[in-house]
């Protein structure tokens, strides 16, 4: 609707300098007319006319749908969010301004605004008491007032108008890529590093007989360290900015010097190489390659799976706004590469290379942002992720004829074997070994070991822990044998060959670096080493031939007559002539003194009928172990020196002294409890002849029926400890349970004044004599291999059935 012209008012102008006169009851003519939409937008455009160009974008920015009966504005297809987000707040405000100010139109009844300091004032208000005007009525509204003022400010100017605020760039820009440097490999911004380095040692060998005496793949491969592929600086890089329309309304509220205020969204990306393993045979030029990757990737292919270092996802920019990519440290465990493993003549010079052949660099997909609006929601700049691709298009690799982008590493060894371990070579040292398992308590064994030489050579064999030195003359072969119990194997718990075994037994998959389980077989490593041919020194004298040690123990006060270290025997011949000594050797070198390993294997045995614990004890499978607390059973040895005091319980009938009410009698009494004392049972063992040894026999040895259902009634479930209630002394004297209760009985009469209220003192028949084995048998002794703690000679693998079941047991001095 068209506004009609304004009423003019009354000439009030007053004389200069005069005062104003004016007939203020003259009426004035007013109309009056309904709030508009137009009229509410014209006022608030007045108020923010800064803001109207937002409506001149759509047109160079957006374009208009229609849908579901309705124009919708929207976003070019790459346009961003962030200018989105920008359009609809300043809209939503306009709106809301405007609806305001058409609510407030319609709702207003007096308007105001304050005096000048000087001048006239015209004020109109208007009230309609009853309805107000009716369109078409010619009646006069009753009720209606009016009362007009008009301000005048003599002498003054309107203010000049404030320029409209700068708009920021960031609403124009469009982020279109990366810009980028990728540096170099020259200058040694790519490098191979060489860290922890370890030197390149011979096989172990001898400067004897005139001639340097090393074994075939005895070495391996050995740990060099680590190689360290490092990157100083690989790339530099920046979001690229396209201009985006800007209405020609704002062109110049738009600095196009102004920088721009962005982040870039973190997250992974690719980084790979292709690097290949060259090791070259340089008296036959042979060459051995592999991807650096492992076998399964071709020389110059890159990993599929992705590597992106931890400090390249946040992306960071420094002050210029660039992204740097610095500081690649990609390594690898190093180590030698042992010639027969690979197919390469096992004597010679070997170079080992590496060779970097390419990278590859890529980010993926970044969204850049900006807060600088302080707006919320989504503020990325465009609707399209940018991303950097740098990939190698075409990998060469020529054996022997490429050296890659930068100079390989390099690392040169030699092997010289000249003993071949092996019997199929038919020279060298002879090696091979069988074992069984008599009723699963007694591993026994036999090595055998050859020499084929003209010069006489010393070895360490090795089974299941147990170890002794062997001298051979050029030519001899040597058959050495043992047996011990299957819980003195290797310082281990024998429990899981249990033959009914609830947890591991026979048909489970366990094992360790001595004896291992897989699918019902039971494999034992043997292995040899090589010595001086004369006798090695040891700790504190050299090693006789034979004698069979075991480790249990690095702390040399704690070694006992069965003690030596691990490796002890074992020494080599540095090239100087010097021996060197290998007592504590790390694992990745054991290896570097063994000349080869062989496993064995066995399926599983016949075995005696195993002990029901619920018809052997009184106490059933609430048998304690322990015999310091059961009075059931008995052991023929004391208990432990640092117990004090301790006693041990014996159940027995007799006749006890009791008082009647008038007197004291004595009455009959079954299966009551006595204590022997520390030296009573010393007084055992000695009438036993068993102080500080005895000899057991595997065959004596008996497994428990475990218990068959969870939990059981008492923590001992009788599958993790074996029973032996029958001894011989060294003369190979039979200590059984009717000399043992003998003995304990004999005890008992000669110091029957220590029970004074007892007498006619008999050990209770149900009473067992004999002692639970393994570590959940508290065991008070270790294990030596065979009779007389040595390895004995046979005259071939076939005598295995022959070795001897019997092994010397070393009682320790605090249970003496």
């Amino acid at each position: 609707m068209k506004e009609p012209s304004p009423t003019p008012l009354p000439d009030v102008t007053p004389p200069l300098g005069g005062p104003v006169k004016a007939n203020l009851k003259q009426a004035v003519p007013i109309e009056f007319f309904a709030c508009t939409w137009q009229s509410a937008q014209d006022e608030v455009r007045q108020q923010r006319d800064c803001d109207w160009w937002i409506y001149d974008w759509q047109n160079v920015d957006f374009y208009w749908l229609f849908g579901n009966n309705y124009w919708w504005i929207q976003p070019q297809p790459d346009h961003s969010p962030l200018a989105r987000r920008y359009y609809d707040q300043v809209i939503s405000e306009l709106n809301n301004a405007t609806s305001q100010a058409y609510s407030q139109c319609e709702s207003r009844h007096y308007a105001s605004q304050s005096e000048p300091e000087q001048g006239l004032r015209l004020t109109v208000s208007s009230r309609l008491n009853r309805g107000g005007v009716r369109r078409g009525s010619s009646t006069e509204p009753s009720g209606i007032e009016a009362r007009l003022s008009v301000p005048f400010a003599a002498g003054t100017n309107p203010p000049p108008p404030t320029p409209c605020p700068m708009l920021r760039r960031e609403l124009f820009s469009k982020p279109v890529d990366f810009s980028y440097v990728l540096h170099g490999p020259g200058g040694g911004n790519f490098r191979w590093e060489w860290r922890d380095q370890q030197a390149v040692t011979p096989d172990p060998y001898f400067e004897l007989y005139g001639r340097t005496l090393k074994f075939s793949g005895s070495s391996g491969s050995q740990f060099l360290g680590s190689l360290h592929l490092i990157i100083d600086r690989l790339a530099d890089l920046w979001v690229r900015f396209e201009n985006r329309p800007i209405p020609g309304t704002v062109a110049d509220r738009v600095d196009p010097a102004q920088p721009l205020s962005y982040q870039v969204s973190t997250g992974g990306g690719y980084f790979g190489i292709a690097a290949v393993i060259e090791v070259a045979h340089l008296e036959s030029g042979q060459i051995w390659y592999q991807s650096v990757h492992g076998s399964s990737y071709s020389p110059g292919q890159m990993t599929t799976y992705s590597w992106w270092p931890s400090g390249w996802e946040q992306m960071s920019m420094d002050a210029n706004g660039i992204i740097r990519h610095y500081n690649v440290d990609w390594f690898y465990w190093l180590n030698t590469i042992d010639p027969a493993s690979i197919g390469l003549p096992t004597t010679g010079t070997y170079r080992m290379r590496y060779i970097l052949l390419a990278y590859g660099y890529q980010t993926y997909s970044r969204s850049v942002s900006s807060s600088a609006l302080g707006l919320s929601g989504d503020t990325r700049m465009s609707w399209k992720s940018i991303w950097l691709s740098q990939m190698p298009s075409l990998i060469t690799y020529t054996p022997g004829m490429t050296d890659g982008i930068i100079p390989p590493f390099e690392v040169t060894y030699t092997r010289s074997p000249v003993l071949y371990p092996w019997p199929a070579n038919g020279t060298g040292i002879l090696f091979d070994a069988v074992f069984d398992m008599k009723n699963i308590t007694t591993f026994r064994f036999v090595i055998k070991v050859g020499n084929t030489f003209d010069f006489a050579v010393g070895l360490v064999v090795q089974a299941s822990g147990w170890q002794a030195w062997v001298h051979l003359e050029p030519g001899e072969t040597k058959y050495l044998a043992g047996g011990v119990s299957i819980s003195g194997m290797a310082n281990w718990n024998a429990y899981p060959l249990h033959p009914q075994s609830p947890n591991y037994g026979w048909q489970g998959n366990w094992g360790s670096s001595y004896i291992s389980m897989y699918n019902g077989q039971c494999s034992i490593s043997f292995s040899l080493f090589l010595t001086a041919p004369n006798n090695p020194e040891t700790t504190p004298a050299n090693l006789p031939a034979l004698k069979a040690t075991q480790r249990w123990y690095w702390d040399l006060s704690s070694w006992g007559p069965q003690y030596e270290p691990e490796w002890g025997a074992i020494k080599k011949y540095a090239p100087d002539g010097r021996y060197d000594y290998e007592y504590v050797l790390q694992q990745y070198n054991l290896n570097a003194v063994a000349i080869t390993s062989i496993n064995r294997s066995i399926t599983k045995p016949s075995y005696q009928p195993l002990i029901n614990p619920a018809t052997y004890f009184v106490t059933g499978y609430q048998t304690t172990m322990y015999d310091w607390i059961s009075p059931w059973h008995k052991r023929p040895w004391p208990g432990y020196s640092g117990w004090g005091s301790l006693s041990a319980p014996i159940m027995i009938n007799g006749e006890q002294r009791t008082w009647n009410g008038s007197q004291y009698v004595w009455v009959p009494v079954e299966a009551v409890s006595i204590s022997l004392t520390r030296a009573m049972m010393q007084q055992v063992a000695a009438m036993l002849g068993v102080v500080e040894y005895v000899v057991m026999d595997g065959d004596d040895i008996r497994w428990f029926v475990p218990v068959t259902y969870s939990p059981p009634t008492y923590p001992e479930s009788f599958s993790n400890v074996l029973w032996i209630d029958r001894f011989y002394t060294r003369g190979g004297a039979l200590i059984d349970d009717a000399a043992m209760r003998s003995a304990f009985q004999t005890v008992i009469a000669n110091n029957a004044a220590s029970w004074s209220n007892y007498r006619n003192i008999v050990i209770h028949p149900s009473v067992r004599f004999g002692s639970f084995l393994d570590n959940g048998g508290f065991e008070v002794g270790d294990y030596l291999l065979g009779p007389n703690g040595d390895m004995v000679e046979v005259g071939s693998l076939a005598d295995l059935g022959s070795v001897s079941t019997r092994f010397l047991y070393h009682v320790r001095p605090e249970f003496q």
